[in-house]
């Protein structure tokens, strides 16, 4: 998803931000912006290279997620050339339309499940999410 969102340079930023707006504080953004370069944010740009939540990352999640501020923050970042791209990567076929807010809830949905489940991951079930679109 990393690649298909607009105002995003940096991986271990995208992955504090989006851990923060789900109400996890595993990582956090360091106050200084020069060090918000990748050299300083190693631990967050290993886990968005080998996306393993361990279960010391899944207990700093709150039980449920925020949803509305994971939602919130996905729907905020889309490019929106790429939206389609990135809903195909889901298995939501292009002939459906691209409802951004829609995608954003149903891909919060799917992480919140991921954070609760026992098992390193989950069926991709994205469009089950979304009404069946």
């Amino acid at each position: 998803m990393y690649g298909s969102l607009a105002n995003q340079k940096n991986q271990g930023v995208y992955i504090i931000r989006f851990f923060n707006d789900t109400g996890s504080r595993y990582f956090t953004l360091p106050t200084n912006k020069k060090h918000w370069a990748n050299v300083y944010l190693e631990s967050e740009k290993h886990y968005a290279k080998d996306c393993v939540l361990t279960d010391e990352i899944k207990a700093s999640f709150p039980n449920p997620i925020d949803l509305d501020g994971l939602t919130r923050y996905i729907s905020d970042n889309p490019d929106s050339n790429k939206l389609a791209y990135c809903m195909s990567g889901f298995g939501i076929s292009a002939g459906v339309g691209t409802d951004k807010n829609k995608f954003a809830k149903a891909l919060s949905i799917q992480f919140g499940h991921f954070v609760i489940s026992t098992e390193p991951d989950i069926s991709n079930d994205v469009c089950g999410y979304t009404g069946r679109y």
